[in-house]
């Protein structure tokens, strides 16, 4: 993924797979962030539709590279106009052929654009509550600019590998009379510390505005307060968090 985007935009760029889990259709829209683009996408060969989401600072990091720009991060964020959005929807099916290629002993991944949005509420509702989806999330790292994006797979694609995969290594034999093994917690693990830190984002400030630095002062940071939080475990990235409150104090 990340060679695509350095050949893409020439430039360095670092592509970091955050997770892989699975939720229901009826959970998707419930977990974003906004400002948000969505690429809606069918199956030829396949009766079920994907997903595939990049906040909105990493679309107009994408399209300042694009365009001979630095890809600096915006400070604002705005409705894409007619031609960011001809622009990405090509983009974008470039990306779902990577998928689609690196994905081709897995399960067919073949697609086709049906729909791009910034507004969920303009998004096809073709799929039940209950589908089961597969989410793959990344974080891509572009010049001093960072983002994200998920793709959401209908897991009835992947389930036929999966069922492949247990025979063929013998996953689902299993003794009827063999008791479940129960993984013990060494005694006091339960009480360990890790430090938890929460990246609220990032700035840029010259020498002098750094000496002038003092209570109260505002920094400007690249995103804004309803895009997702890093956090860090004993100083690696485990989640994407909101911010919010809880009770009377600050939480994510």
């Amino acid at each position: 993924m990340a060679n695509f985007w350095a050949r893409l935009l020439r430039t360095i760029v670092e592509v970091d797979l955050l997770e892989i889990d699975q939720l229901h259709y009826s959970e998707v829209f419930q977990s974003l962030s906004t400002p948000i683009m969505i690429t809606f996408f069918s199956f030829p060969s396949h009766p079920g539709y994907g997903l595939l989401f990049h906040n909105l600072h990493l679309v107009f990091l994408i399209v300042d590279r694009l365009m001979g720009g630095y890809g600096a991060p915006k400070q604002n964020t705005r409705e894409l106009t007619e031609f960011e959005r001809s622009l990405m929807s090509d983009i974008m099916g470039r990306v779902l052929e990577y998928f689609r290629e690196a994905m081709a002993k897995i399960a067919p991944l073949e697609s086709k654009i049906e729909a791009l949005e910034t507004d969920e509420r303009l998004i096809p509702k073709t799929m039940a509550p209950e589908e089961v989806l597969v989410r793959m999330a990344y974080q891509v790292k572009i010049q001093q600019g960072t983002g994200f994006m998920s793709i959401y797979v209908p897991y009835s694609i992947f389930a036929p590998y999966f069922s492949r995969s247990k025979n063929l290594y013998g996953l689902d034999e299993r003794d009827e009379n063999e008791k479940p093994r129960v993984l013990k917690v060494p005694s006091g693990m339960g009480d360990m510390k890790f430090p938890v830190e929460v990246l609220l984002g990032r700035g840029c400030v010259t020498v002098r505005e750094l000496i002038q630095i003092k209570p109260g002062s505002i920094i400007v940071l690249d995103q804004g307060s309803d895009c997702s939080l890093e956090v860090y475990v004993n100083n690696k990235l485990k989640y994407l968090a909101r911010p919010g409150i809880a009770g009377k104090r600050k939480a994510i």
